[in-house]
């Protein structure tokens, strides 16, 4: 279980863009670390969600990041992109449960 709640990402004061990037270990490295920094460059809010177990992830050459988050705590988070990085689709989680946690996400929610 994580540390942290997906659902305390978005306030109702911070109406800014939320975009998840799901990793799993193997992720290229420089193909989670450039997005996500670019994104928040932005101004984009962003959850780094580890498809895993555990929060820490080892991405490519040995390099470690922690999450934000599960896959799993965000399922019930509204999110407005999902960033799919392509080496964690090849390496994952995706090939293990092709109905994954993400589907149900993907599913266009109405508005209240």
């Amino acid at each position: 279980m994580s540390t942290t709640s997906a659902a305390s990402f978005r306030s109702t004061k911070d109406q800014r863009t939320l975009v998840l990037v799901p990793i799993a270990n193997g992720t290229e490295s420089i193909e989670a670390i450039v997005p996500i920094d670019i994104l928040q460059r932005a101004g984009v809010e962003v959850i780094v969600a580890s498809v895993e177990n555990q929060l820490q992830i080892e991405v490519t050459y040995g390099i470690k990041i922690v999450a934000d988050a599960l896959i799993s705590d965000c399922v019930d988070t509204e999110i407005d992109l999902i960033s799919l990085l392509v080496s964690c689709i090849k390496v994952s989680y995706f090939h293990r449960e092709p109905r994954s946690t993400l589907l149900p996400m993907m599913q266009i929610k109405p508005k209240d």
